[in-house]
Formats: C-alpha cells, sequence, structure tokens
C-alpha cells in the first residue's frame, strides 16, 4: 500500500498570524504615540516652598494638582511635590508642567484630611521662577506666591532683593557696613524688589525696633540672591542669604532636581497601554490558534500520523 504523501502546509496562516500582530503592534503604537502628543512640551515651570512665618512651628508643605477646576478640588492624594520645613527654610526649586496647583500648609504629621491651616490656588507659567512662602505673623500668617525674577544681573554685579520675616522688628532698615544702604522700612512678610549689588564680601547689619544684628557674606558675580531678614538668638536678627539663580541667572537654582522630596509623576507609561498591550497580544495568539485548527492541512497531517 502506497502511503498517503504528505500534505504541504500552507503558509496562509502564517501570513495571517503575521497580519495580526501588525495590526496589534498598530493598535498599541497609537496609544503611546497620542500618551506623547498629550505630553506637556516647552519649557518647565519652577517652584519653591518657604517657611517664614516666625514662631510657627514646622509645617508640612504640599502642592498637588487640580482634580477638577471646575469645582476647584484639588488631589492631595497625589501630590506633585511635598516637603516638611522650619521656620527660616527655602527648598530648592522643583522643574513642573505649566498649569494649576493647589498649595497647603498643615503642621508637621498632620493628616491630609485635616483641614489645611493655609491654602492657595497657583496658576503656574512655563520658564517662570516662584517661591510659595509663608509669610506674616504666627497670629496673621498667609501663604502667597512670589514671583521671582531672575534677570541675569550686569557683568561684575549681583542682584538681591530683601525679605523681613522676623517677630522682634516688623520693619527693619538693612544696609552694609561701610556701604550702600539696602533697603529701609522694609515690612514683614512684603518682598523688596531686585536690586544690583557690588560683588565680594559683605557685613550686613540689620535693625528694627531695638532689635539688630551683623551677618558676614560673600556676593558672588552673576548671581541672584533673596536675602531673609530672620529671628536669632534673643533680639538678634540674622541676614540669611538664599542663592535663586547662579551664573548667567537663566536656571534657578536647584532646578534640576525633582522637587521638595516628594516624586513627580511624569515618565509612568499609563495603565491602560500595559492592559492594551496584553489584551491584543492575548487576541492574536486565540486567533492564531483558530487558524491553525480550522485549517484542512492540520488535519490531514493529523490522520497520517495517526495511520
Amino acid at each position: 500500500m502506497t502511503a498517503e504523501p504528505t500534505p504541504r502546509p500552507s503558509r496562509r496562516p502564517t501570513r495571517f498570524v503575521a497580519l495580526l500582530a501588525a495590526v496589534a503592534l498598530a493598535l498599541v503604537t497609537v496609544p503611546v504615540a497620542a500618551a506623547s502628543a498629550a505630553a506637556p512640551a516647552g519649557d518647565p515651570a519652577y517652584l519653591r516652598p518657604a517657611h517664614l512665618v516666625p514662631e510657627l512651628g514646622a509645617m508640612d508643605v504640599r502642592l498637588a494638582p487640580f482634580a477638577d477646576e471646575g469645582e476647584g478640588v484639588a488631589a492631595e492624594d497625589r501630590p506633585l511635590l511635598e516637603t516638611t520645613a522650619a521656620y527660616g527654610a527655602v527648598g530648592e526649586y522643583g522643574a513642573m508642567p505649566p498649569g494649576r496647583y493647589a498649595v497647603t500648609l498643615r503642621p508637621a504629621g498632620a493628616p491630609v484630611s485635616d483641614p489645611p491651616l493655609l491654602s492657595l490656588t497657583v496658576d503656574l507659567e512655563a520658564g517662570q521662577a516662584y517661591t510659595a512662602a509663608g509669610l506674616g505673623s504666627k497670629d496673621d500668617p498667609r501663604l502667597e506666591l512670589l514671583e521671582d525674577d531672575l534677570t541675569p544681573p550686569g557683568d561684575g554685579q549681583s542682584r538681591v532683593r530683601l525679605l523681613a520675616a522676623s517677630a522682634a522688628a516688623p520693619v527693619v532698615d538693612v544696609e552694609a557696613v561701610d556701604g550702600p544702604v539696602l533697603g529701609t522700612d522694609v515690612a514683614l512678610g512684603t518682598p523688596t524688589s531686585y536690586e544690583s549689588a557690588p560683588v565680594g564680601p559683605w557685613t550686613v547689619r540689620a535693625t528694627g525696633d531695638g532689635a539688630d544684628g551683623t551677618t558676614d557674606l560673600v556676593l558672588d558675580s552673576g548671581s541672584v540672591y533673596t536675602l531673609l531678614v530672620l529671628d536669632g538668638d534673643g533680639d538678634d536678627l540674622v541676614v540669611r542669604p538664599v542663592v535663586d539663580a547662579v551664573g548667567a541667572g537663566t536656571t534657578p537654582q536647584g532646578g534640576a532636581a525633582t522637587g521638595f522630596g516628594g516624586t513627580a509623576g511624569e515618565g509612568r507609561t499609563p495603565w491602560w497601554i500595559g492592559a492594551g498591550v496584553l489584551l491584543v497580544l492575548g487576541t492574536v495568539a486565540l486567533a492564531a490558534g483558530a487558524v491553525v485548527r480550522s485549517r484542512p492541512w492540520a488535519r490531514s497531517t493529523a490522520r497520517h500520523v495517526a495511520g
């Protein structure tokens, strides 16, 4: 008895599986491309926190995007940036997409479910640097968004502004010993405008309401500073320089950091992309199996092997 020739497998199922795989790849690529197109483009905004309310304890500072701008609801369960800050602390700038956010202050360790001590809605613009600062007094604190002007100073110069945050002296005068006057009648929690200042070592004196203090500091060429007037020991005042920008002044100091100690949600693959990949690949596998079982060449080969 002559053995039946083994039928040659058809290549059409293989081509069909390849076609399904191409469709799957297209379906997966479309959401990824759409997600890339929806990603924020252009320059980020920069924001840093500051706790400048004298006699107020450590505070938790949180920045969260708005979950529903129409209702003004902030998604504090998924903060973009957060930290705990003591009086006099100024954090580094964190880069984030421009948009609308809520900044809240609570006593350190307080649960997010507790009402915030202070809250503020902010609109951050691309390329702009800001300080979200707790200002004022313990009895009358406020949360304010300060626009930081990081325009580069002239050659051989620095730029400085003053920000008084002392309970001992609600109004202060600040001058360089044997040098220029930096500010007079500077009120608590009200920043001055940035002004050019000579570079080099300085001895700065702050006075007000019987309190005074001197501080040695060095201003570098091309840098931008905020000079904080803070409470020291007793009736002493302390002038603390905070570097806003270094060098050309175009990039905020600390701008490359992720933020206040929290983590940003950028760069993560959306869950629906992963689920879509698994669903499409599973469909391809099932369809390929069904095609293979249904083809005559498969049944014929099975009979030949059995017989």
